[in-house]
C-alpha cells in the first residue's frame, strides 16, 4: 500500500477510481431506495380505494 501512496500519479488515479466507484454506489443506494418508497406509497393508495 505505501509503494502506492509514494507515486503521486497512482495516488492520483486510485482517487479518482474511488470517487466514481462511491458515486455509482450512491446513485445505485438512492435508486433502490426510491423505488422502495414509491412502491410503498402506491401499495398505501391501493388500499385506501
Amino acid at each position: 500500500m505505501s509503494k502506492i501512496l509514494e507515486s503521486l500519479p497512482m495516488t492520483i488515479v486510485a482517487g479518482i477510481v474511488l470517487t466514481i466507484i462511491m458515486v455509482f454506489a450512491t446513485n445505485k443506494l438512492d435508486e433502490m431506495n426510491q423505488s422502495g418508497v414509491e412502491k410503498a406509497v402506491s401499495d398505501i393508495q391501493k388500499k385506501m380505494n
